[in-house]
């Protein structure tokens, strides 16, 4: 993954380019039904405990009554999201009765996430 785009060293790694890209993934799942301000609260918690802090992830998106929909990426600088991290998500995802319908994204540069 070293492509040389004709930037020098520490600006690729400022601009995590080429060989210091990061990957994460985008996310998206729709509730069985229709959450009130409270339980959206309390799923919130709940998911962004074990399913994103447990695997030392960050989560970026937002939320409504029926879905929720963000970014998923590594919370170290230059860390990227494994395959590993990201299925351990959609296990928990599809392992929550709250769940009707989840889609993780493929792994995928981060600064075309953001």
């Amino acid at each position: 993954m070293t492509k040389q785009t004709g930037r020098s060293r520490r600006l690729r790694k400022k601009l995590y380019l080429d060989e210091f890209a990061t990957l994460g993934f985008d996310l998206d799942f729709e509730f069985t039904s229709e959450k009130s301000a409270e339980q959206l609260d309390a799923f919130v918690a709940d998911f962004m405990n074990s399913a994103i802090d447990a695997n030392d992830l960050a989560f970026m998106g937002s939320a409504c009554a029926e879905t929720i929909a963000g970014v998923v990426i590594c919370r170290g600088r230059y860390d990227s999201v494994t395959q590993e991290q990201r299925q351990a998500v959609a296990d928990w995802l599809n392992a929550n009765a709250d769940v009707k319908a989840s889609e993780c994204g493929e792994l995928t540069d981060s600064n075309e996430l953001l």
